[in-house]
């Protein structure tokens, strides 16, 4: 586990993913991802990413996942049927 000043690395992510979702549910804009975050799990920062787009009007049927398993896929079939 790589740890710093600042923490374990790990634990840092789990704290944005965190924020993030605290960021959404109060409207805001900005969102942030680390680099490993986006680079090992894609899928799982783009459909919140699309749910803070869902959120602002954005339509959800013009959303496209990457590939069928994505996670965008999941909820654009949730929120589109």
């Amino acid at each position: 586990m790589a740890s710093t000043a600042l923490g374990r690395a790990e634990d840092r992510d789990g704290d944005r993913r965190r924020d993030n979702e605290a960021l959404i549910a109060a409207d805001a804009k900005t969102l942030r991802y680390g680099f490993k975050e986006v680079a090992n799990h894609p899928c799982d920062q783009a459909e919140q990413f699309a749910r803070a787009l869902i959120k602002q009007g954005w339509a959800a049927d013009s959303l496209k996942p990457c590939q069928p398993g994505c996670r965008v896929a999941g909820l654009t079939a949730r929120l589109t049927s």
